[in-house]
């Protein structure tokens, strides 16, 4: 349910610590172990959470890739698995200023890669479809408003 979840296994001999003098979440953090638990129980009981991530991720990059094809002066692949989509963008510097576009409209949108061209799109897996298009509607209003800001805008979209 969203905690960190680690553990790190080690020789016995070496674990030399008594309980509560070392701890961290590489040692073993009980909280998180039992909503980790919860969570396997909630959404991995049957296989109705993995069908709603895989359809829901197709529906996402459809539509960035519409975004994208909609758009011929704006270079961009888009790519990923699951729900960990990006957008690998041609020109950095447009990321940027998308992913800062939508931050000014309520989006979080990070950027990656060597030169942070790629905009990544990482909702919660228990994103209602309401969510993700809420998400995708502020992507694309602002890939508009900075390719406008360009003088790219292909206004036939």
């Amino acid at each position: 349910y969203g905690l960190p979840l680690a553990i790190t296994m080690i020789r016995p001999d070496l674990d030399i610590w008594s309980p509560g003098e070392h701890n961290g979440t590489f040692r073993g953090f009980n909280h998180a172990f039992a909503t980790a638990n919860a969570a396997l129980k909630t959404y991995w009981s049957d296989d109705k959470l993995e069908k709603e991530t895989l359809r829901k991720s197709e529906t996402i990059k459809q539509r960035l890739n519409a975004m994208v094809d909609a758009q011929p002066s704006f270079k961009a692949e888009i790519r990923g698995r699951g729900f960990f989509i990006g957008m690998d963008c041609e020109n950095a510097e447009l990321a940027d200023e998308i992913a800062g576009e939508c931050f000014e409209n309520g989006l979080i949108l990070e950027t990656a890669g060597a030169d942070d061209n790629v905009m990544k799109v990482m909702p919660p897996l228990i994103s209602t479809d309401e969510d993700i298009a809420e998400g995708l509607d502020i992507i694309e209003k602002a890939l508009a408003t900075v390719l406008e800001r360009h003088g790219l805008l292909n206004s036939a979209a």
